[in-house]
């Protein structure tokens, strides 16, 4: 088994279980010990998980993002296809804030190489790399200070980016939507951010899959009232938060 598989299969069995035993996916996946201790090493420097004595925990809390390689392995298919659907918003010549994240990178790669016109600033390096090779794509980034293996642009100097700007639309991502407490993020930095780009936008897009629907991350980012537009998969469909946002007038997208 290739090791990006074993990678899969433990963050399924972490988000399913909230913890997991070495020897019994060792077992499962016919490997020794010592190659899940290796990939949970590596996984926990991602912020995928915790090690623990014999095996490894979730750390999954709203205080604290479960990390970049997690989210970017999970998903993948409901992800592609609201990318898709994002990019099918857009109308060509329009200037756009492409947040940051695993959903947001998935519009990136609708967007790029189809000869697409766009002016679009990211918070995002991997979201940079993907676009910045796109003649037809007038790409920005802001200034700010990176956040290791997430990739992202933050901080003061970020915030200061959108003083001054005015974009038809925000693709907007979360680490939680809920009726009660709105658009959250595990990051204040990043929350903040994003209440930044929001303010610099007619437009929002909160483009989100399912597991996002119905949690709550630490920061508050704005209202689910203050969306304009909400994509998602069709397995949020039975969610109070999309339930809510039909019942507001929100334009729901379930894809």
């Amino acid at each position: 088994m290739k090791r990006e598989d074993r990678h899969r299969d433990i963050l399924t069995r972490i988000e399913r279980d909230g913890r997991l035993q070495v020897k019994d996916v060792a077992d499962a996946l016919n490997v020794s010990d010592m190659t899940i201790r290796r990939d949970l090493e590596f996984l926990e420097q991602h912020g995928a998980l915790y090690r623990v004595h014999g095996g490894a925990v979730s750390p999954a809390t709203h205080s604290f993002d479960p990390g970049y390689l997690t989210r970017s392995l999970h998903r993948t298919d409901a992800k592609k296809a609201i990318g898709v659907q994002v990019a099918d918003l857009l109308a060509e010549h329009e200037s756009l804030v492409l947040d940051a994240g695993s959903t947001t990178l998935a519009v990136a790669h609708a967007i790029s190489g189809v000869g697409r016109t766009l002016r679009v600033l990211t918070v995002d390096l991997r979201i940079a790399d993907v676009l910045g090779d796109d003649t037809g794509i007038h790409l920005m980034l802001p200034g700010g200070t990176v956040r290791p293996f997430e990739r992202v642009l933050n901080g003061s100097w970020t915030e200061k980016a959108f003083n001054d700007v005015h974009f038809d639309t925000y693709v907007l991502s979360a680490g939680g939507v809920h009726v009660g407490a709105g658009i959250t993020e595990y990051d204040p930095d990043d929350a903040a951010v994003k209440r930044a780009a929001k303010a610099s936008a007619r437009r929002t897009i909160l483009a989100v899959d399912s597991s996002k629907l119905d949690t709550v991350a630490f920061s508050s980012v704005c209202g689910l009232a203050d969306i304009d537009v909400l994509v998602t998969d069709p397995a949020g469909g039975s969610t109070a938060a999309v339930k809510e946002s039909v019942a507001n007038g929100i334009d729901v997208h379930l894809v």
